[in-house]
């Protein structure tokens, strides 16, 4: 089954993604911290109708549907995370909702999606937590050459569509180990399918912070690790190989 790619999300004005979960919120000050409790709130009844699905393609129905609405509240928690007063906390935020979530599926999913669904799962959400890292270092990076800004802003949009195309699919992942939902398997490998564009989204951010570090040579070799090199290579050549899968 070939990968399906993220929808565009480049009408929106601030392209941008984080991922969070309501106990991280609390991490924020109390108005922004109230602005993403709500938030998430809006789209984990998002996240239950398309988890409650009873078939792959109630599922892309409904998919099709709801997901403008998603990428809005997705927007939402980007510009809340994005106010001064939120920054300083934005990727502890994440890497600890990334982790959490990953914790969850790892120890509890086999029963409800399988051991080799939990295993690509955890290596996708790996890839996302990577991919998160490398935009922490792109915003410590500051402003780019208004050369690049064009190619940046173009890298921003096709990094967001991916992370929050990966995203929703990581959600009702989440949602049906936690709440112990049986699903068919044809609407768990679609959920895969989608979470595997968190290869994409690193794709991009990597991309992104390679236009900041292009005459730093040194500090790219070093932000660059070479396990993300390695992991970049490996998700790209699997990434191709479900393209050329037979449907």
């Amino acid at each position: 089954m070939a990968v399906c790619s993220a929808p565009d999300c480049s009408s929106h004005k601030m392209p941008d993604a984080v991922f969070v979960r309501p106990r991280q919120a609390r991490m924020l000050q109390r108005g922004p911290a109230k602005i993403v409790t709500l938030t998430l709130r809006e789209m984990e009844r998002i996240i239950m109708q398309l988890s409650e699905c009873k078939s792959k393609a109630e599922f892309e129905t409904l998919r099709k549907k709801v997901f403008s609405d998603y990428v809005n509240l997705s927007y939402i928690l980007a510009n809340t995370f994005s106010m001064p007063q939120s920054l300083s906390v934005r990727q502890t935020v994440i890497n600890q909702s990334i982790k959490n979530v990953e914790h969850l599926i790892e120890t509890r999913g086999t029963p409800q999606i399988g051991a080799d669904l939990v295993r690509e799962s955890i290596f996708c959400i790996e890839t996302l937590r990577r991919a998160y890292r490398l935009v922490d270092l792109i915003y410590t990076h500051g402003n780019i050459d208004l050369s690049l800004k064009e190619k940046d802003q173009k890298l921003a949009v096709e990094f967001s569509s991916s992370a929050i195309w990966s995203q929703l699919h990581l959600d009702c992942l989440r949602f049906i180990v936690a709440h112990e939902i049986a699903a068919g398997r044809e609407m768990l490998e679609e959920m895969l399918e989608g979470l595997r564009l968190s290869v994409m989204a690193y794709s991009f951010a990597r991309q992104g912070l390679e236009l900041r570090t292009v005459r730093e040579p040194f500090l790219t070799d070093t932000i660059l690790e070479e396990e993300d090199r390695q992991l970049l290579d490996e998700s790209l050549i699997d990434y191709e190989s479900s393209l050329n899968a037979e449907p």
